[in-house]
């Protein structure tokens, strides 16, 4: 009975000890990654600080990112399909007091290891699938990046034309109230006609 106690004990130990590894791995694994240094912003609305902006913070992006990471995980658990699954079973058994397989107490622990020898391709396949998805994923993230890359230009574009504009006619108007005024003073002076001042 000693005996099957430090079995079992052992059994327990290997059980936790893999999975608190396995728990470890997948904390590192999934842990937010250090956020990057800020980097200087450029000069406020210009067309490569909208870009930036756009580029970083539309929520299109942050799923594209986030989707590239699973498909990235994806890749790492069809990657784990070629290494050995370990297995705990610990079970009562039914057993005959004259069988000497089952001595001590009724309860058994099975340790085992199961490795695939042939699957037919079925392992490499799901690498191949999760690596095709990895890349749809990234091709995707560019697509969305360069339609809002394309977005925000002709917004910019589109500003920047109406602020010209803008600029433009403000200038004419200015430069027509000076013509005006100085065709009024002529003709308060009797230098020019009233038709000077119709045009």
């Amino acid at each position: 009975m000693i005996k099957q106690l430090g079995i079992r004990a052992i059994a327990a130990c290997l059980l936790i000890f893999s999975f608190a590894a396995m728990a470890a791995e997948s904390a590192r694994k999934f842990a937010p990654a250090p956020a990057p240094a800020p980097a200087p912003a450029p000069a406020p609305a210009s067309l490569e600080a909208l870009l930036q902006s756009a580029l970083n913070e539309h929520p299109l992006v942050d799923a594209g990112k986030a989707e590239i990471r699973s498909a990235q995980q994806g890749v790492k658990s069809a990657r784990w399909q070629f290494f050995p699954t370990p297995g705990v079973e610990y079970q009562r058994a039914h057993a005959d007091e004259a069988d000497r397989s089952f001595q001590g107490d009724d309860y058994t622990a099975v340790f085992s290891l199961e490795q695939p020898l042939w699957s037919g391709g079925r392992i490499s396949g799901g690498v191949a699938s999760a690596r095709a998805a990895l890349g749809v994923s990234q091709a995707s993230l560019q697509e969305n990046q360069r339609e809002l890359a394309l977005r925000v230009v002709q917004a910019y574009g589109e500003w920047l034309t109406s602020s010209l504009q803008k600029d433009a006619f403000e200038a004419s108007e200015l430069r027509h109230l000076n013509l005006y005024e100085r065709v009024r003073r002529r003709l308060e002076g009797g230098v020019s006609t009233g038709s000077d001042l119709q045009l």
